[in-house]
């Protein structure tokens, strides 16, 4: 599939870019909002895994900053528990070496989630 991106030209998607992105992709869902951390934009995204109950695994994309291809991709992690986990919130913090996480589960009992950055594991650079 491909990757697009672009921006709004009077009230318009104007396509600016395009390229090929893995077939793995395909099975992740957007979740927080993209953080630029140097030059790379880090997308928290979360897959699913039907059955009873569903169970939602996280993946941290990084994106080079000037073109937006994918350069790594996280290991999955769950936040608290296997089961239905939202999160609508990232932030990363450098200096701190922590990543912080507004999540819930099962759409209630939100949480702040602080991870040490270097608990993720990454594939690719």
């Amino acid at each position: 599939r491909p990757f697009k991106w672009g921006r709004i030209r009077d009230g318009k998607l104007v396509i600016e870019n395009e390229f090929k992105s893995p077939e793995f992709f395909s099975r992740l869902r957007g979740s927080a909002n993209p953080v630029v951390v140097g030059d790379e934009l880090w997308c928290l995204t979360h897959m699913v895994l039907y059955g009873e109950p569903r169970r939602y695994f996280h993946l941290i994309v990084k994106l080079d900053g000037a073109t937006l291809k994918p350069k790594a991709l996280s290991m999955p992690f769950c936040f608290r528990e296997i089961g239905v986990e939202y999160s609508l919130f990232m932030d990363v913090k450098m200096k701190e070496g922590r990543v912080h996480f507004i999540t819930s589960l099962w759409g209630k009992d939100p949480a702040e989630i602080i991870v040490d950055i270097n608990s993720f594991v990454f594939i690719g650079n």
